[in-house]
Parts: structure tokens; C-alpha cells; sequence
């Protein structure tokens, strides 16, 4: 951007025209700043419309939907996979569509080793899984984005410094008897038990979540300083066992160590069924274990007969409503 500015200033100078002084001068001073403001970003990455689906993204640039497609996606298949780093998915309020939804079927996949890949403005309907982001991967960000009418799980996110924001998972059912879950932190690398860091979960709904077994609405496997903020859960539904509003596993035998530095902070959560014991936020092996780091401030749970921030040791301006 540097060179484009330079070379602005210096049409200038050659022209012999003052930038106070001549109108003429005045009226093509914006033009050419306007030019050198956007040739970089035309020449930066390449930017590819995706016509048809299935889909595989295999080099760095921007991809954008056209228009509404249609998938017929088997089990363990997804619509779109990526599989660069440097990408950003932007389906520009598309949506994606699964013909017929089955066990298994995905509608983004980042998969492992990667980093800077950006999912946004999608619209993702009739995936047994919405969005997947896999292992080991880097500063991974999903916003904007609506997943409606799933299955198992909305979203998943495996990686440091991921970032969350204003998505929408509406109306998960499951094919079969399991869990539901509305959006998922988890490990950074699984194989390794190494714990994701620094994940920004902040201003996404989840609503309308049903397992056949249990349901979830945010779910967090131990992780490094994680924040959850300004997220609205709201109507999730068990037929048959556990509903579960807000769940960190705080420690688990299978992790080299717990969540620590946690902020959960301004979350409502609000269910439709009073007197539901809907509400635990903390699974704790040794329940003597808390963190002093941790903090949960300003959330609000309203219709629920238990509810709990057991992990944290700052637990101020919470608001219960039974």
C-alpha cells in the first residue's frame, strides 16, 4: 500500500497541481488515493465463486457463494472441505443445504494443520454437523454464521486463539439415540491431550437444542484461558435424560490438566421448563478442585431450580431467576 501511496503523491508533484489550491487537483486527489487503497486488496488473493457442491478448497484466497446450493452429502462427507490455510469461506447470506440429512454428514470442514481460515455468512441447513474446525489448527474464526435444523453438534472448534462470534444455531434433533450440542471448544490437539488456548466464544444464541439422550447448549473441554461472553441459550431440550445449559468439564482423567483463567461472563440462559434442574455448568471429577483464576460475573439463568459456578472463584453479579 506503501508504493501506491508514493506514487500518488508523486503524480502530484509532477503535475504541478496543489492540493489546497487548484480544484481540479482537489477532485483527483481522492481518486488516486481510492486506487492506491484498493489495487492492493484486488492484487492481495485471488477470490473464486463456488458454483456447485461438493467442494474443496485446496490454495490460500477468498471463496464467495454466488447464490443458494444444494448438496446431497453421504455420511462422513462434507459440502465444502478446506484443506489450505490463508482462506477465507464467505458465503455472502447463501446457504447451504443439505438434500437429505444422514449420520455423519458435515457441511464445512476445516481439517488439522492449519491456521487463518475464515468461515463466515453462511447459512448451513440439514447437516448432522455444521461446522467443524480439526486439530492443530491456528486462529481459526467462524462468524456470521446460522446452522439450522442439525443434528448432533452445530459447531466444533479445535485450535488456539479461535474466535466465535454472532452465530446462530437454531433447531438441532438427532437422527438417532445420542447427544445434541449446540457449540463445542475442545482440544487443541487430541492425540497429544494438548489443551486449546485463548478461544473468544462471545454474542452467539443457541436455542431449540434436542438429543434423543442429552442435551447442550455451549460445551468446553479443558482449555487455557477461554472467554465465554455475551452468549443467549435459550430453550434446550432432553427427551429422555440430561439438558444442560453451559458445561465446562473442568477436569477430566483424560487431560493433562484443567481449564484455568476462564471468563464466563454475561451469558443468559433461559429455559421454557420451570423447575428443570437444567443447569450444570461444571463437571468436576474432584469437586474440591477450583480455580482461582476463573471468573464468573453477570449471568443470568432464569428458569431453573439448580444452578451452579463451581469453578470459579469469583462468581459476582449473578442472577438467578427460578
Amino acid at each position: 500500500m506503501r508504493s501506491y501511496a508514493i506514487f500518488a503523491l508523486d503524480w502530484l508533484i509532477r503535475s504541478g497541481r496543489s492540493v489546497s489550491g487548484d480544484r481540479r487537483a482537489t477532485g483527483a486527489v481522492p481518486c488516486v488515493l481510492a486506487l492506491a487503497l484498493l489495487m492492493p486488496m484486488a492484487y492481495a488473493q485471488s477470490t473464486t465463486i463456488i458454483t456447485s457442491l461438493p467442494y474443496e478448497i485446496r490454495t490460500p484466497g477468498t471463496y464467495v457463494l454466488a447464490n443458494d446450493l444444494v448438496a446431497a452429502v453421504n455420511t462422513g462427507s462434507s459440502a465444502i472441505s478446506i484443506y489450505s490455510s490463508d482462506v477465507t469461506l464467505d458465503c455472502l447470506g447463501h446457504s447451504i443445504t443439505d438434500s437429505v440429512r444422514v449420520a455423519g454428514s458435515r457441511g464445512v470442514v476445516g481439517y488439522a494443520d492449519l491456521s487463518d481460515v475464515t468461515i463466515q455468512n453462511c447459512t448451513l441447513s440439514n447437516f448432522d454437523g455444521g461446522i467443524t474446525v480439526g486439530e492443530r489448527n491456528y486462529r481459526p474464526r467462524l462468524i456470521r454464521n446460522r446452522i439450522l435444523d442439525g443434528g448432533v453438534r452445530g459447531i466444533m472448534i479445535r485450535g488456539h486463539n479461535a474466535f466465535v462470534s454472532e452465530n446462530r444455531v437454531i433447531g438441532l434433533r438427532t437422527i438417532s439415540a445420542g447427544t445434541s450440542t449446540g457449540m463445542v471448544l475442545t482440544a487443541f490437539d487430541g492425540n497429544a491431550d494438548v489443551l486449546s488456548e485463548d478461544a473468544v466464544i462471545s454474542h452467539n444464541v443457541v436455542a431449540d437444542v434436542r438429543g434423543d439422550y442429552q442435551s447442550f447448549g455451549i460445551t468446553v473441554t479443558p482449555s487455557i484461558r477461554p472467554v465465554i461472553a455475551d452468549n443467549s441459550i435459550l430453550d434446550i431440550r432432553p427427551n429422555t435424560e440430561a439438558i444442560v445449559y453451559l458445561y465446562f468439564y473442568y477436569i477430566e482423567q483424560d487431560h493433562p490438566g484443567p481449564t484455568v483463567g476462564a471468563l464466563i461472563r454475561n451469558n443468559v440462559m433461559m429455559s421454557s421448563r420451570p423447575g428443570v434442574d437444567g443447569y450444570e455448568d461444571i463437571y468436576l471429577w474432584d469437586a474440591d478442585l477450583r480455580d482461582a483464576e476463573s471468573r464468573c460475573t453477570d449471568n443470568t439463568a432464569i428458569g431453573f431450580a439448580q444452578i451452579s459456578y463451581s469453578i470459579c472463584s469469583e462468581q459476582d453479579g449473578n442472577v438467578i431467576m427460578q
